[in-house]
């Protein structure tokens, strides 16, 4: 359920929702939806993360349509997220999938199926404690036996997972103009 998201105050930030579609994004390119529908949440997406309002401000004042890429399709879902708190299609995407995965789809060069093919690999089923337990496979050398993954992945997802535990003052600073 998405209420492990919502804020005290139950207000969505455009970033939470995000978080949402880019979950139900990932179940969908798992399963393998209809590209046209992956399409459009990638769409909205992009949308949502570069708006200066509040979509559920604008849900509120009924000006969802306002909103470029944002169909009848999302619109129903929106309703249902601010006014219920969850979104059926969304947790039906997602059954069957391992929890574990969507903690690490944020984790740089790890994209919807390498996370599921890692979670189902190293079974985690726990969102909490995906990460650290991913980490103790990489340290391993687990993750380069899987197919698909290499020393140079198992390498490049050790050192994300390390940067991730680094406090800003502690990352290796770039210059603007080798950036």
């Amino acid at each position: 359920m998405y209420h492990l998201y919502m804020p005290q105050t139950n207000r969505l930030s455009n970033a939470q929702l995000t978080l949402m579609l880019k979950e139900a994004l990932a179940a969908m390119e798992i399963k393998n939806y209809n590209w046209f529908k992956i399409r459009a949440y990638q769409n909205a997406i992009a949308v949502i993360e570069n708006l200066t309002t509040s979509v559920q401000d604008m849900w509120e004042d009924g000006r969802l349509a306002d909103i470029p890429g944002i169909g009848e399709a999302l619109t129903a879902h929106f309703d249902d997220m601010f006014s219920k708190g969850v979104v059926a299609e969304w947790e039906y995407l997602k059954k069957g999938l391992p929890e574990g995965m969507f903690a690490l789809l944020g984790l740089h060069g790890i994209g919807a199926k390498k996370a599921f093919k890692l979670a189902k690999a190293f079974k985690l089923e726990n969102r909490t404690t995906a990460l650290e337990k991913l980490k103790i496979h990489a340290v391993k050398g687990d993750i380069q036996n899987l197919e698909g993954f290499g020393e140079k992945s198992e390498k490049d997802i050790l050192e994300t997972l390390e940067m991730q535990k680094k406090s800003k003052n502690d990352k290796p600073r770039m210059l603007l103009i080798r950036a």
